[in-house]
């Protein structure tokens, strides 16, 4: 065959290009007819979606032997119109651990055929205008197919209910080792940083922040995880059965993790004590109502299955208050009535104001009183979000979002754990449209059962 390069001509506006390659065989005469020719014609597909493009390269690593234990070498580019070109090696090896790079992400995700990755840079990297930061983590948002929930979290954590930091969100085609993987959300982590959750890291303590006249583990800062699967090197269980995970700092001295464990413990037993509303020495000593209710009305909104003090719950440790603080918000994906489980696909009824610790603070007539109130603080803003921001991300998202479709053509069937009525939603629009039906609706329900309360 003969073979020839073919460029296309440069793309003006976002779409999806369809070409064929026709490739042309000559066979010579063998005695009867004379010249025969064969043909082979192949669709191939090119696209400019708008969004920025990540280049991952794992070189001897295919992508098939990617752990989530462990990271691998390799190279990073980050294109963009807006932020220009981001280049990174991976080399950085100390006593024969790869210290950076990138590796596999997510529990149930991890199973799915598209899969999310976390990377480690060695130097801090900005990428797409977001603070400086070592690590960052690209979310597949296989099983949401409106590709859209965390990114809508994080809008709702970031301009309506935002008395604390709420991680950022970024759309982005991917490319890892040369195969196209789709549309993937790349977002900051939630880490102890000065421009994310800026507390003074309990395993380098060195100054009073609580400002009582002496230095020591209190001046420290830590990030928890509520997670049933007890995914960290050092975990425990409250008294209540909350189980919790250190996050940040992931490596500690015993002394550190009782001093740990003692915190959590003690703010458990105030809340569940005799005395917890008391206005002086109650739980909101131990515990930051704002944040708690700000955390609590996004994630009943989302009525987020896993938010129910099973996993994917953060908190911190304040010093400067001697508090623990309710979030970042995080892990959307089958939230917004994407789940066939736990009743969470309809769109009334409660469900994070059964959670622990959550439906105590319920018995708290003061809580519910300003959870009423920080709800018709916000409610107008968050109706107007979902009727107009949630359509403008799709917008923004959807020739990506066509492509990605192209490469995993899961439209109308089943992704665990989809509600009923995917076999009907055939293109992105109306996966898109039953999530803002489904918030439009929830919203309608909330509001009348929070001010029912």
């Amino acid at each position: 065959a003969a073979s020839a390069a073919y460029t296309t001509e440069a793309f003006t506006q976002k779409e999806i290009r369809y070409y064929f390659c026709t490739v042309t065989n000559t066979i010579s005469d063998n005695g009867d007819t004379g010249t025969k020719i064969s043909s082979q014609t192949t669709a191939f597909y090119a696209a400019y979606t708008g969004l920025p493009v990540l280049y991952l390269n794992t070189g001897d690593t295919p992508t098939s032997e990617i752990t989530r234990d462990s990271y691998v070498l390799g190279n990073f580019k980050l294109v963009s119109e807006n932020y220009g070109t981001v280049e990174y090696s991976f080399t950085k090896i100390k006593n024969g651990v790869i210290k950076e790079g990138i590796k596999g992400r997510g529990n149930s995700s991890w199973g799915m055929q598209k899969k999310g990755y976390n990377i480690k840079f060695e130097a801090k990297q900005s990428l797409l205008g977001l603070p400086e930061s070592k690590k960052y983590c690209i979310i597949a948002n296989y099983s949401d197919k409106a590709l859209l929930r965390n990114k809508f979290a994080s809008v709702l954590g970031k301009d309506v209910f935002n008395n604390e930091w709420n991680p950022s969100f970024v759309n982005v085609d991917v490319v890892l080792n040369g195969e196209y993987l789709g549309n993937y959300t790349l977002c900051e982590k939630i880490s102890i940083e000065k421009q994310r959750i800026n507390i003074q890291d309990i395993s380098e303590v060195t100054k009073d922040k609580n400002n009582d006249g002496i230095t020591d583990l209190y001046d420290g800062g830590f990030i928890l995880e509520i997670d049933a699967r007890h995914d960290a090197d050092f975990w425990f269980d409250t008294t209540k059965g909350v189980p919790f995970t250190l996050k940040d700092p992931d490596d500690v001295s015993v002394e550190i993790q009782d001093h740990i464990k003692g915190i959590v413990q003690n703010a458990e037993d105030i809340l569940y004590g005799d005395d917890f509303t008391d206005s002086e020495n109650g739980w909101r000593k131990y515990i930051d109502e704002d944040s708690v209710i700000d955390w609590y009305l996004v994630n009943e909104f989302a009525k987020n299955n896993d938010a129910i003090f099973f996993s994917s719950v953060y908190m911190f440790y304040k010093p400067e208050d001697g508090k623990l603080h309710m979030g970042p918000n995080w892990d959307f994906d089958i939230s917004c009535g994407n789940i066939d489980y736990n009743g969470c696909n309809n769109s009334s009824e409660f469900w994070i104001k059964n959670a622990a610790w959550i439906s105590r603070m319920f018995e708290d007539s003061s809580f519910v009183t300003n959870v009423k109130s920080r709800w018709n603080e916000k409610k107008t803003n968050l109706q107007n979000i979902v009727n107009s921001q949630l359509q403008t991300l799709a917008n923004e998202n959807a020739i990506s979002a066509d492509f990605n479709f192209i490469k995993w053509p899961i439209l109308g069937t089943y992704v665990w754990p989809n509600a009923a009525g995917y076999e009907n939603r055939k293109t992105y629009q109306s996966e898109v449209d039953y999530l803002k039906n489904w918030c439009n609706a929830r919203y309608s329900w909330l509001d009348w059962a929070i001010n029912s309360l």
